[in-house]
Order: structure tokens, then C-alpha cells, then sequence
């Protein structure tokens, strides 16, 4: 019995040696993500936000509000200076406002765009992901053991798997690139205007169907008690804050409807930021989206940043706060 143990305890700490050899191996060739990479954006739209002195207005959300607003048509009609944070709903409630209250200041305005049923917690491989570009934003998340052994374990795995085809056709090491999806090259740095807005898809042909036709069933959303804790303590820092719907199909929103009446009905009753504009003032015809059912095309951005100046120009508290804001801004 003895000797079956030492011989498996053996092997084992066999397998670990050639794990751990395999493992330097693969870090070796792991690259790292490209600086034009599009959650790098944050380091632009971090430096615009900390590099205006006065007060100013944050755009917040994800992808949703990156593609679907035109940020200096809203700075030139409002007359506060406006970034655009947005970069991916994936980063989740608690990440969006861990990163708002790092960079806000008395007098700031938050205009909060989540998409429906936004997770409060957010996709962890994903921020990790963007803690590389902004190493800042490692702050926004909690450290997770499990979830790191789980990259770890995943990223050894591709590696090797990548040394052994590369040993064997080609003699060398490199990692093989995976197939690029169609659109996926316009997602860069690059395609990022000043005020934080994203126009890579300014110029493209959209493909022939529209990506995230997600189902949607009723539960409670999660994050309503999270940003109603996050709004007392920005009202008590004196910032502003205002929560929008996203914009979003109208074909979408017949299939959802009965889901997403209901997550209305608890937004409007529990949520207590002010929500100067309808739940449906951004329902628009498929036409208007490019890629999702959360992106807009250029026209459609265009139409939506009409309307959203448009209604808010229309709504006298958030003028009242705007008023305010300008008296608290010395030329």
C-alpha cells in the first residue's frame, strides 16, 4: 500500500513539474493585447475627464452609449463640457459606478445609460482584461481567486495547445491567431473621437442581421438598490445624476414587451435617481442599428442625440441643474 502511494505521489508531482514547465512555456508566448485594443479607450477618456478643471457632464454605460451618442452636440447645446465613458456593459453596475465615483467632483453631472437587466457584478475576464491597459481600474472590481486560477488555467491550456501545433508545422513558437469575425477590426482606439464617442462604424455596410436579439425573462433587477446607494452618495458630494433607457428596436421591445414593462414598473417605483425622459422615447426602427440591437448606425446616433437634447431642454429640473452647474463654472 505504501509503494501505491509513493508511486502516485510520484506521478502526481509528475504531472505538476510538466504542468508547471508547459505553463512558463506558454507565458512566454502569451501576448499581450494590443494597444489599439477598444477597452484601452479608457485611458483617453480617463484623461479628458481629469484634465477638465471645471465642472462637467459624464456619460456613462457601455457599448450602448459609446456607439449612440454625439457627445459634442451635447456639449455645444448644453454648454458644459461632456466625456463619454462608455466602452462595454460587461464591466457591470458595481465597475460603472466604482469608476464614476473615481472620477467625479462637486458640481458633475452623471447621465447613466444602462442596457436592460445590466448584471450589478459584471464579467470578470473582462475586466481583467481592461485593468492591463488601465492598470487604475483594477480598483473598480474585487479580486477574485477563482476566477484568476480559471484565466490562468485557460490561457496555460490555449498556449500549449499553440506551442504543439506551432512545434509541429512550423518548428518555432507563436501563438495562432484566431480567426478575426467579420466587424471586429473596426473595435479600436483609433475609431475614438475626443469627447469619448465611437465612429468606427461611421463608414461600414452593416452585416445582414442584428447581433444580441436576446429573450428576456421578468426577475427583479439586481442593481436598482446598488444605484440607488450610489446616487445617495453622489447627492451628497453635490453631483448630479440621471438615469436614461437605452435605445433600443421596436421589434425588440414587441418581443421583450411583457419582460420589460415590468422591469419598468420597478425602475419608476423603486429606482430613485430622476429619469427626466419616457422608457420609450428611444424605440426606433431596426434601420437605425447597425451591428446590435444596442448600437446605432451614424443616422441613428444622430437622431437619438437630437432627441435626447431635445427632451432634455423640455425638462425643468434637469435645466434647473444645468443652470446650476454653469453658476458653479467661473469663465
Amino acid at each position: 500500500m505504501s509503494r501505491f502511494l509513493y508511486q502516485s505521489g510520484l506521478f502526481f508531482l509528475s504531472l505538476l513539474l510538466l504542468y508547471y514547465v508547459m505553463s512558463v512555456l506558454a507565458s512566454k508566448v502569451t501576448m499581450e493585447p494590443p494597444e489599439n485594443d477598444f477597452m484601452a479607450a479608457m485611458i483617453d477618456k480617463h484623461q479628458r475627464a481629469n484634465e477638465i478643471e471645471v465642472p462637467q457632464i459624464l456619460i456613462a454605460g457601455g457599448s450602448n452609449i459609446a456607439f449612440n451618442i454625439e457627445s459634442g452636440e451635447v456639449q455645444d447645446e448644453l454648454g458644459i463640457p461632456v466625456v463619454n465613458l462608455g466602452l462595454n456593459i460587461g464591466l457591470g453596475i458595481s465597475y460603472l459606478t466604482n469608476e464614476l465615483e473615481d472620477v467625479v467632483n462637486e458640481g458633475d453631472i452623471i447621465l447613466f445609460f444602462p442596457t436592460w437587466f445590466t448584471a450589478t457584478e459584471g464579467t470578470y475576464p473582462l475586466q481583467k482584461h481592461t485593468a492591463k491597459h488601465y492598470p487604475r481600474s483594477s480598483k473598480y472590481f474585487n479580486y477574485d481567486v477563482t476566477e484568476e486560477i480559471n484565466i490562468h488555467l485557460e490561457n496555460t491550456r490555449t498556449q500549449i495547445r499553440n506551442i504543439i501545433v506551432t512545434l509541429i508545422l512550423k518548428g518555432e513558437f507563436r501563438t495562432v491567431p484566431a480567426e478575426t469575425p467579420r466587424l471586429e477590426g473596426m473595435y479600436t482606439t483609433e475609431f475614438f473621437n475626443k469627447f469619448g464617442d465611437f465612429e468606427g462604424h461611421h463608414y461600414l455596410s452593416p452585416p445582414e442581421d442584428l447581433g444580441q436579439r436576446l429573450i428576456y425573462d421578468y426577475r427583479y433587477w439586481e442593481s436598482i438598490p446598488e444605484l440607488n446607494d450610489f446616487y445617495a452618495r453622489m447627492s451628497q458630494k453635490g453631483v448630479y445624476m440621471f438615469f436614461f433607457y437605452p435605445a433600443y428596436p421596436v421589434t425588440e421591445w414587441e418581443r421583450n414587451k411583457v419582460a420589460l414593462e415590468k422591469l419598468i414598473t420597478d425602475i419608476e417605483k423603486d429606482l430613485n435617481i430622476p429619469k427626466p425622459i419616457g422608457p420609450k422615447a428611444f424605440l426606433f426602427p431596426e434601420n437605425y442599428f447597425f451591428d446590435t440591437v444596442f448600437h446605432l448606425t451614424e443616422e441613428g446616433k444622430k437622431v437619438r442625440t437630437e432627441k435626447l437634447i431635445e427632451q432634455l431642454k423640455e425638462n425643468n429640473t434637469f435645466m434647473d441643474v444645468i443652470q446650476r452647474t454653469k453658476n458653479h463654472n467661473p469663465e
